[in-house]
């Protein structure tokens, strides 16, 4: 008999601790189970940090933002609020989670890549651009667009050098040497200005999740 009302007294003390909300808060904590069921980890948090102070006191509050802060990798706070759930509830598995953070913390912190940021910068060279910061040309193929390369053109049945191109674009009559039939904004290179991929630095940075 004694047992049965040890047991009763326990169930009453740990279920009033859960649900030491109001309506409106509990309401909350559904919007917060499926946030983190669609891995909206921040979003929760922000739900959680509404939450009313009585709220706050539940174990829904608590297990709730241990299970964000770890997945979002902050795993210093998530020990801090394991070891309240250990607290309240004595819980073998809340008790493992908080010695679990700690050695994922210190793996965090000594990390050569993020050096405990969670994330690190990586640099690779430009796919546009294949790393000499240009972009592409108005020109198709580096050729010039008046004479398509020929070096000539005919005017009214006439056959003359092409001054787009002639003499590195420089020339300004008809009379000159004859086109080499290359662009003269690229020079036949096909590539003139700036990438926009890169703007101009041959390079794009990528911000990179660190996995520990």
């Amino acid at each position: 008999m004694k047992k049965t009302i040890l047991f009763f007294i326990l169930m009453t003390v740990l279920l009033g601790s859960s649900y030491a909300q109001t309506d409106d808060d509990n309401i909350e904590f559904l919007r917060v189970q499926d946030q983190i069921k669609n891995g909206n980890y921040r979003k929760a948090l922000a739900i959680l940090d509404g939450i009313s102070e009585q709220g706050k006191t539940s174990t829904f509050y608590t297990t709730y933002s241990a299970e964000s802060y770890e997945r979002l990798q902050v795993f210093d706070t998530a020990s801090f609020f394991y070891k309240k759930l250990y607290t309240r509830t004595k819980s073998y598995d809340a008790m493992k989670k908080v010695a679990e953070m700690k050695d994922r913390q210190d793996a965090k912190m000594s990390c050569s890549n993020c050096h405990g940021q969670g994330f690190y910068l990586k640099t690779v060279t430009c796919k546009i651009c294949k790393g000499d910061g240009t972009g592409p040309c108005v020109c198709v193929g580096g050729v010039c667009r008046l004479c398509k390369g020929e070096g000539t053109r005919d005017i009214t049945s006439a056959v003359i050098n092409c001054t787009s191109c002639s003499n590195n674009c420089k020339s300004k009559t008809p009379f000159d040497n004859k086109g080499n039939g290359k662009c003269c904004r690229c020079d036949g290179y096909g590539r003139s200005g700036v990438c926009l991929q890169c703007t101009g630095s041959g390079i794009n940075t990528f911000r990179l999740n660190c996995n520990h």
